[in-house]
């Protein structure tokens, strides 16, 4: 009121009161438009403050569970971290086990190769000083019982009539000789099918036994068995259904202590023959044959370490297998992890 009193003490710059009271009227209404906008301000203020009041409120209630979400936040981390580690470790170990089968398969196949050196050596062993043609015919058939896996074909006798012990190696080539490489198959038509293969390669010859064309083979009940000869068939391992043809050619041998026992055995009735441990022999005719015999060079002997290489290939080979395998598994295991 004093802004308008003060106003009225100019009202002498007026000409006229209309204009005068227009004036006031103008003045008026910017007061009262100012005072709106005030009271609006103050309003806009109230509701501001209002609602900065209700989020404060509300910032107040979200604080203990956005701390409770952050503990949960840190602990799920720490879970996580902790499972990390122990998932690095789980694959940290099982690639050092696969680096130790991988090692284990590595010896495994060093020891295959050493054996394929003993094998070749004992094979060579076995065929030196053969005739060439019955060397080839015997290498030939060997690739194709190998290779082809002909059915029928037995082996030769050196690999099924196995002595019992090295002692009797030289006792048993003596009789057999170069019988110990006939091929028993299983009959004829095994025998023919052979003969025409070996015919058309030109690899050789070999003497094949068909089984079927044997005469059964009788036993040695009617042995002439004494405390110095026993029959040398019985220091013999061999499959039943072989019998036939190692009984062909030792189911008439009688093991004697000496060669006068081995004279004494082929004057017997009965068509028997002895032999010594030494390789002294003597047939039902009378004929002796003997002398030395290195069991160095025997070739049952042979045989008998070819089979042991042959087992230890099979366990080295199994070996490396396994190994090989358990490497692999690992190896799969191991990626699986740090997927």
């Amino acid at each position: 009121m004093e802004a308008l009193y003060a106003r009225l003490g100019r009202a002498g710059q007026f000409k006229s009161a209309a204009k005068r009271d227009s004036w006031l009227r103008e003045q008026v209404r910017e007061l009262r438009a100012e005072i709106d906008a005030r009271t609006r301000q103050i309003s806009e203020c109230e509701e501001e403050a209002a609602g900065a009041g209700d989020r404060a409120s509300k910032a107040d209630d979200a604080v203990p569970r956005l701390e409770k979400k952050a503990e949960a936040a840190a602990a799920a981390f720490a879970k996580a971290s902790s499972d990390l580690d122990e998932l690095a470790q789980k694959r940290g170990n099982l690639l050092r086990n696969r680096l130790e089968h991988l090692k284990d398969e590595k010896d495994a196949q060093a020891v295959v190769d050493d054996l394929n050196k003993e094998r070749g050596a004992a094979e060579e062993r076995i065929l030196r000083g053969l005739p060439a043609q019955l060397r080839s015919g015997l290498l030939e058939m060997k690739r194709v019982q190998e290779e082809e896996g002909w059915e029928g074909i037995h082996g030769t006798l050196l690999e099924l009539a196995v002595p019992k012990g090295h002692r009797f190696h030289v006792a048993a080539e003596s009789v057999a000789g170069l019988r110990l490489f006939n091929i028993i198959v299983e009959d004829e038509t095994v025998a023919a099918k052979c003969i025409r293969h070996l015919q058309k390669t030109r690899r050789g010859r070999v003497t094949f036994v068909p089984l079927k064309r044997l005469p059964a083979y009788e036993g040695v009940d009617a042995a002439p068995r004494s405390n110095d000869a026993v029959p040398l068939i019985e220091r013999l391992e061999f499959d039943p259904k072989v019998a036939d043809a190692v009984g062909q050619v030792f189911g008439k041998v009688m093991l004697c202590r000496d060669a006068a026992t081995c004279v004494k055995v082929a004057k017997l009735a009965g068509g028997w023959e002895g032999v010594t441990l030494h390789g002294d022999r003597v047939e039902k005719g009378g004929t002796m044959s003997g002398g030395f015999l290195d069991p160095e060079t025997s070739r049952l002997g042979a045989q008998a370490a070819l089979d042991e290489v042959r087992e230890k290939q099979t366990g080295a080979r199994t070996t490396q297998r396994r190994a090989a395998d358990e490497a692999d598994r690992l190896g799969q295991a191991a990626l699986q992890v740090r997927q």
